[in-house]
């Protein structure tokens, strides 16, 4: 068995080498600052034995033993002006057969903000690092597998102006420069830029109020030939609060952008909505008439002393680099978690170490599983919808996640997407995840997941479901260690022409401790 020693090949490039030096100004400021950094590292190994590995049907199935290690670490500072969070770590897969390709995967998720200016300028800064599902009508395997992923890296680099005149005026000038590096592929994508630069005065409604935007969008992929694909909006808004908790608006603007053949070209309208019965509570969104259509975001959300509920209604014209900037992680439990313990916990490293220990303690997914982005060169509208539930109990803990995605070409594209036979189409599903405390020392949890997948125009006759059931086991052995036991069952079935209906069943044990 070989696991390769390059990890992070991603992260290379003159634009990169760039960032990780703003990365590094950022540290060095933070001399002058006072400083109080938190650290905690763990580990954890888990064994697989699946009898079909490569996701296959008939006599094509391999059996194999993995292998994971995955050394991981969190951190946190908290300064007059400077703030850092963070967590990365790497996911050595290994398969003792070779039936797939034993990888290193690397994950990090790392935010800084330095106040460089008193109340004027600032810098923030990211790092993000994750796997992402190539074809979504393959199976989608689990975070012990290689199997039809690949790994993207965004640094995000955005220094802005932002202030105050008197009590009801605001104003913001920010530039949002992201990179984005594929690898780990068997097939070649390309990197990406996408830029999003913003002006923009508000007045607080009191009870008048409104704002005027001015936004460009760009993005840019390394391997194209074909200009950059530009969008330039300026977007006026007026509201009117009828309470403090309550207010209503009408948006007007203009926009104007080359994603299409012809350019397109037009006005903006539309209106707005919010209310915050408590400070629990809130019900926000809009709804606009744009060059694609009807474009519209509704949330709402509500948190409970136990219980938390996050739901989310959208339709966008968006590109790839795009959706990795913006976009929240699906099925975010860890986010649901954080605002249940907001009460108990108001101090934010305090409640996110609380957060991480519930996790741990209880064997709880950060995540859950979700609608996957496809990697498109090309510009696709978007509609989506998710609800997301999350309850704690004295000795029960659920999450439910329930999802709805439809990627389809932007009609007269500039640019062709990468993958035709799979760009356009139809993901729904949803997955629940039970937690029951046994003992004081003992846990155990189940999942149940079910995704459908409908292609449609020239992804049409494409169709995968894909089900799955795990059961796991949880000791705690010491305070900061904890050993596991579990198995696993999915089933797809798949009229796709590139997939075949497929089962795969597999037990595993494992041991995580913090350092």
């Amino acid at each position: 068995m070989r696991v390769p020693t390059t990890a992070l090949e991603c992260l290379s490039g003159r634009r990169c080498r760039a960032l990780v030096c703003a990365w590094l100004a950022l540290g060095h400021t933070s001399s002058a600052f006072a400083q109080r950094w938190t650290f905690e590292p763990s580990i954890e190994a888990q064994a697989t034995l699946t009898n079909n590995a490569t996701y296959d049907t008939g006599s094509r199935r391999e059996a194999d033993l993995i292998f994971n290690v995955l050394p991981a670490v969190s951190f946190s500072r908290v300064g007059p002006r400077l703030q850092i969070n963070g967590a990365a770590s790497l996911n050595i897969i290994g398969y003792a057969d070779g039936t797939q390709t034993s990888r290193i995967l690397p994950q990090a998720n790392v935010l800084a903000n330095l106040e460089a200016i008193d109340r004027l300028f600032y810098i923030e800064a990211e790092l993000l690092t994750n796997q992402e599902v190539l074809n979504p009508f393959l199976a989608q395997s689990d975070t012990d597998s290689t199997f039809n992923k690949y790994t993207y890296t965004q640094a995000r680099i955005a220094p802005y102006l932002q202030g105050r005149f008197g009590s009801d005026w605001r104003y913001l000038v920010r530039t949002d420069n992201s990179y984005t590096y594929t690898s780990q592929s068997d097939t070649p994508l390309s990197d990406a830029y996408y830029g999003r630069h913003v002006a923009e005065i508000v007045r607080v409604a009191t009870p008048l109020g409104g704002s005027f935007r001015l936004q460009s969008d760009v993005t840019r992929f390394s391997d194209e030939a074909e200009s950059d694909q530009h969008l330039e909006v300026a977007l006026a808004t007026v509201n009117y609060a009828f309470t403090p908790q309550f207010s209503v608006g009408l948006r007007g603007g203009y926009e104007r952008s080359n994603y299409t053949t012809d350019e397109e070209s037009g006005p903006i309208y539309g209106a707005e909505l919010a209310w915050l019965p408590n400070a629990r509570t809130r019900l926000a969104g809009f709804w606009e008439s744009r060059f694609f259509g009807p474009s519209y975001q509704v949330g709402f959300s509500n948190r409970q002393r136990r219980f938390a509920t996050d739901i989310s209604v959208s339709r966008s014209v968006t590109t790839y680099p795009q959706l990795i900037l913006q976009l929240p992680a699906t099925g975010n439990v860890s986010g649901l978690l954080n605002a249940i313990l907001i009460a108990r916990f108001p101090d934010a490293v305090e409640r996110a170490r609380q957060v991480q220990d519930l996790i741990a303690r209880q064997a709880l997914p950060s995540s859950l599983p979700g609608a996957v982005n496809i990697f498109s060169r090309s510009v696709n509208v978007q509609t989506s919808g998710l609800a997301t539930f999350a309850l704690i109990g004295l000795r029960n803990t659920l999450a439910l996640n329930l999802f709805y995605l439809k990627t389809d070409q932007l009609p007269d594209a500039a640019i062709p997407t990468t993958f035709i036979t799979f760009n356009n189409n139809i993901q729904r599903g949803g997955s629940l995840s039970l937690n029951h405390r046994l003992s004081p020392v003992m846990t155990l949890n189940a999942s149940v997941a079910r995704r459908e997948t409908r292609g449609f125009d020239q992804s049409s006759g494409n169709v995968t479901d894909q089900n799955s059931l795990e059961v796991q086991a949880t000791r705690q052995l010491t305070p900061r260690s904890q050993a596991f036991i579990g198995a696993r069952y999915q089933q797809q079935d798949s009229s796709s022409s590139f997939s075949r209906d497929s089962n795969e069943a597999a037990i595993f044990v494992g041991f995580a401790r913090r350092l």
